[in-house]
């Protein structure tokens, strides 16, 4: 009998080893591949794949799909949410649902989902580990918010601290203001843009006639008399501040494609406006901030 079972154990071990394991399917494509709807033909085609569920024999687990590309691929068609249930023994009042990953416990100290657990924000971390501890470099929170309605939190932290407890610096509340170096865990923007630091834009520098001025903070530098320098439509860019220094003693023609450079001490305006290069010129021109009010652009001068 003994003789038997080992004869037939070594005729086993090798289709053990090289078989596919079909369920609902003649025709397996991974190592283990289920046709929930036995829909399959020979020529799978993508629609029959969305019911099968395939591992392969690289490990990857494919979800409406029998080719996964990553350790784990799910396809869908139409509304395809992703859904997660978590609870403990057999009552769902706790329950996790509709695409969300939470976990307990502390940023510097991050837990499994515990017992008891509440919907109260989606969480995400990006983390640097160490031998020591993990450095939490990045987070993402989706909260409830203070007054009702919902906030999202953003995080950054230097490379390779474990600085938790000051983490969290910009914002966006249930009023859709954004707060941007203002640490939410204080409180929120007081209005729809409040930056707490130095604003920069990249300086822009022209040197050629006809040149278009897209920046915030600008300096022309014309090599003849007159060279132009163009606006930005004042009706594509509504509320847009430019600040513009003619960088040397030669004049600069500031132009507008639509619309006039009013003065802002004045009521009538013109396409253009001459910033003369001297610094001790009357016009004041040396330095200008132009305002488009959606139509026109206002030109304000230090005499002003």
């Amino acid at each position: 009998m003994k003789k038997k079972i080992i004869r037939l154990s070594v005729l086993v071990l090798p289709l053990v080893a090289t078989a596919q394991v079909g369920v609902n399917t003649s025709d397996p494509k991974a190592t283990f591949h289920i046709d929930g709807n036995k829909d399959n033909g020979t020529t799978t085609n993508l629609m029959q794949q969305l019911n099968d569920f395939v591992v392969t024999k690289e490990g990857k687990v494919g979800i409406g799909t029998t080719t996964p590309i990553d350790l784990l691929t799910m396809v869908g068609n139409g509304n395809a949410d992703v859904n997660m249930g978590l609870f403990t023994n057999g009552s769902t009042d706790q329950a996790i649902a509709y695409h969300n990953a939470l976990f307990d416990g502390t940023p510097a100290a991050p837990q499994t989902v515990g017992t008891s657990r509440s919907i109260t924000a989606f969480e995400g971390y990006a983390y640097n580990q160490s031998f020591t501890a993990p450095n939490l470099m990045s987070s993402v929170v989706m909260r409830t918010g203070r007054n009702a309605g919902g906030e999202i939190w953003f995080g950054t932290s230097p490379t390779n601290t474990g600085n938790y407890v000051n983490h969290y610096n910009s914002s966006i509340d249930n009023n859709g203001n954004m707060g941007i170096g203002v640490d939410p865990t204080v409180r929120t923007a007081k209005t729809k843009l409040e930056v707490n630091g130095v604003i920069s834009s990249t300086p822009q520098t022209l040197t050629s006639n006809g040149s278009q001025i897209t920046s915030t903070v600008v300096s022309v530098q014309p090599s003849v008399q007159d060279d132009d320098f163009i606006l930005p439509n004042p009706t594509a860019v509504p509320g847009a501040i430019i600040f513009v220094r003619n960088i040397t003693t030669t004049t600069a023609e500031i132009v507008t494609p639509a619309g006039q450079i009013i003065d802002a001490s004045s009521i009538g305006g013109a396409n253009n406006l001459y910033m003369i290069g001297s610094n001790n010129h009357s016009s004041k021109t040396k330095t200008v901030m132009f305002v488009s009010d959606g139509s026109n652009w206002t030109a304000f001068k230090p005499s002003n």
